[in-house]
């Protein structure tokens, strides 16, 4: 464990994989602490990532509300910055929220069942119809289900930062709500 602690690193992984142990050492390299929840647990997908993410949260919450919190994928998220580069990033960009999700440039209907409805929604981007108008997002099937983009705009549930009090509330929100990945059937 990183001695500042400034920021840890929660992974959910319910297996030790030489993969896992190289990542680790890396983010040793790099001064993060870090956390590995799951491990020998049942998998159940998309599910468990949450609920175990969530447990940790809320753990550090209970400690601390304010702790940073980097919420990723264990077997496929590397980092490239230094822990202290991307605290310092983190704190000094302002923004509305707290937490920042990563993003990618692909929503196959794993996501919402009308995710650009979400940007509308949020008033993000202009908008569904500016989105597509600009063909920054481009239906890659009739049913306009699955999307691609020209720049990343679609959530990912692959890396998740910020405090543990509103991470903690995110994911409530998230598993009470349904929201899954449909890649498993777990929901």
């Amino acid at each position: 464990t990183h001695p500042g602690g400034e920021v840890t690193v929660i992974y959910s992984a319910n297996l030790w994989t030489p993969a896992l142990e190289a990542i680790n050492d890396i983010l040793k390299k790099r001064h993060y602490s870090f956390e590995i929840h799951g491990l020998d647990k049942p998998w159940e997908g998309f599910t468990s990532k949450m609920k175990y993410y969530r447990d940790a949260a809320k753990a550090h919450r209970e400690r601390d509300p304010k702790a940073l919190l980097i919420l990723a994928d264990a077997f496929d998220t590397l980092p490239i910055q230094p822990s202290e580069v991307l605290v310092k990033r983190y704190r000094e960009k302002p923004r509305s929220m707290p937490v920042v999700f990563s993003t990618e440039q692909n929503s196959f209907a794993n996501n919402n069942k009308d995710i650009m409805n979400w940007y509308t929604h949020h008033n993000q981007l202009g908008g569904r119809e500016k989105l597509i108008a600009d063909k920054i997002a481009t239906p890659m099937d009739p049913g306009q289900v699955n999307w691609s983009s020209s720049r990343p705009v679609f959530l990912n549930s692959g890396l998740i930062l910020g405090p543990a009090a509103e991470l903690e509330t995110l994911l409530n929100a998230m598993l009470e709500s349904g929201i899954g990945d449909g890649r498993y059937r777990d929901w």
